[in-house]
């Protein structure tokens, strides 16, 4: 039997989305490459759409990619609360492990 197509859930996983954003937060010039492959609407988790779309902003204003403006950036446009507020953005800015010594 075939399901309809709407009742299918999209392919997506959580961990990568959260891993793609933590890795901008570790190296924000890694945005560019991201920028290559991805479009905002290929997250499918709402929040992480919109931190990409907000560092997508901030690059194309030549300012910072860090929690700091990117904290600012969604306060200002009152979006903070709705992609799980400071703390979500420093857990995905402390989620990707590094292999500095």
């Amino acid at each position: 039997m075939n399901e309809p197509m709407m009742d299918r859930v999209p392919p997506h996983n959580r961990e990568a989305e959260q891993s793609v954003i933590g890795a901008i937060f570790l190296d924000p010039q890694s945005l560019i490459t991201a920028s290559e492959i991805l479009l905002a609407d290929d997250f499918y988790h709402n929040a992480h759409k919109q931190i990409f779309e907000t560092m997508l902003r901030l690059s194309d204003q030549g300012k910072a990619i860090d929690v700091v403006t990117v904290t600012e950036e969604l306060s200002a446009k009152k979006e903070i609360e709705d992609v799980g507020g400071l703390s979500y953005l420093l857990e995905l800015a402390n989620a990707v492990p590094t292999a500095a010594n």
